[in-house]
């Protein structure tokens, strides 16, 4: 009874400060808080959740997820397969754990929580883009002190900042959160979300991630719909926006480029190694087309690429650090766990996209935070096209975002529970 009721404080506990934790990236501080939330919740992928109830005793939201559960499952197993019977042995089950198992865990953590749950979870997430905010700021004044970013964040507090590239994927994925927020809520709530994407544009900008910007046009459009969305002009509206919207990001990406390079765009496309590195990878993907070479992030991909195959990449791409990975999520998978691993994959994220539209049918209006998942996963996949960051960090802040997204969704709609015929004979008054 007393280890029940540990659990149940600690859950409770993981509500609340989880979300800080992980969208601030300051993920050094919060692996025990994570490590116990994954023995607390007792494999919640292979049993229903035991007190994510309706207010009416229904288990109706747990049902719902039914979908993605087989999804993770299907997922974990292409991952394991992957792992154990590749031929290089590239991954580990320490990444299945930290970047599949637990990300998935807590999404279905986050999407069976009550409204009273959801509402502390929201606010802990608007607290947190805050703190990445702010941490971003910091980070940019040592820069500035030091003369170069290594050295600013290696040093002090700032050695737990993520990086420019994580820092500006978690800003592009707090995008759709602060949008669904600042459309949805008519308090206070709305003129936080409001500040905090002024804050989150400014603080993009500091870290000069190029790729942003394009994730960042898509939000405003996406804001943009819904705000005019009743208008009988929505139409015009939108294509009246979308042409300053689209000089803006262009102007934010050639300068940054220019910044970084000295080039302009077309010549910093022209330049860019990831041709080269896509080529190789892919090339490696056709030598283990169906398993892949094993599940793993960068820690695998750099021992394999010492021990097999550094001599023979292209004379361009020589510097390790630059091959390390793929670059490109699609081609990731690819090469970590063959085409069925991908393709189970993408089955989970259409499972995902069909929740989200269910729980946007049921609403009368439609819901602003389903639609909001839509639009996460969009930004995820552009964000990681060009790049792969959907290691432990990314991937946590996207299953959790989008599991908290769904909580509020059923949150404004609550999710009725079916019900029998049976037990709908029980209910008719009686003659």
């Amino acid at each position: 009874m007393l280890f029940k009721n540990i659990v149940k404080v600690a859950q409770q506990l993981l509500r609340l400060l989880l979300p800080i934790a992980h969208v601030s990236g300051i993920l050094r501080l919060s692996s025990v808080i994570i490590l116990f939330a994954a023995a607390g919740q007792r494999m919640v992928f292979f049993r229903d959740l035991s007190g994510s109830r309706d207010s009416d005793g229904s288990n109706a939201k747990n049902m719902e997820i039914q979908g993605i559960k087989r999804a993770a499952l299907l997922m974990l197993g292409m991952a394991l397969l992957s792992v154990f019977f590749s031929v290089n042995r590239m991954g580990s089950l320490k990444d299945i754990f930290w970047i599949i198992f637990i990300p998935l865990n807590l999404f279905i953590f986050f999407a069976c929580s009550r409204k009273i749950e959801a509402i502390w979870q929201q606010w802990s997430v608007l607290g947190s883009v805050l703190l990445l905010g702010l941490f971003t700021l910091g980070s940019a004044y040592c820069w500035s002190r030091t003369g170069t970013q290594g050295e600013a964040v290696s040093t002090g507090l700032w050695k737990y900042y993520p990086g420019p590239g994580l820092a500006s994927t978690f800003m592009s994925f707090s995008l759709p959160f602060l949008w669904a927020t600042a459309l949805s809520e008519s308090n206070k709530k709305r003129y936080v979300a409001i500040g905090l994407m002024g804050l989150v544009m400014w603080s993009a900008w500091l870290t000069g991630n190029r790729q942003f910007w394009i994730e960042w046009c898509v939000s405003m459009v996406w804001g943009g719909y819904w705000l005019c969305r009743k208008s009988p002009h929505r139409l015009r509206i939108l294509l009246l926006a979308v042409l300053p919207l689209v000089g803006v990001m262009w102007v934010a990406i050639a300068h940054q480029t220019h910044e970084r390079t000295n080039l302009s765009v077309p010549m910093a496309a022209h330049e860019d190694l990831r041709r080269s590195i896509w080529s190789y990878w892919y090339g490696e993907f056709l030598k283990a087309p169906l398993i892949g070479h094993g599940f793993g992030k960068i820690a695998q991909h750099q021992v394999y690429l010492q021990q097999f195959k550094l001599k023979q990449l292209p004379s361009e791409i020589q510097n390790i650090h630059e091959a390390v990975h793929a670059h490109n999520l699609v081609i990731d998978y690819l090469v970590q766990t063959g085409l069925m691993g991908t393709l189970a994959w993408a089955w989970l994220l259409l499972q995902l996209a069909t929740l989200a539209r269910h729980r946007a049918a049921v609403a009368k209006n439609g819901s602003v935070y389903a639609d909001a998942v839509l639009q996460l996963m969009l930004i995820m996949l552009l964000k990681n096209m060009t790049d792969d960051f959907m290691n432990f960090e990314g991937s946590l802040y996207f299953w959790s975002e989008a599991g908290l997204l769904l909580a509020l969704a059923a949150a404004e709609n609550p999710v009725q529970p079916e019900v029998s015929e049976h037990e709908s004979s029980l209910a008719k008054p009686l003659d």
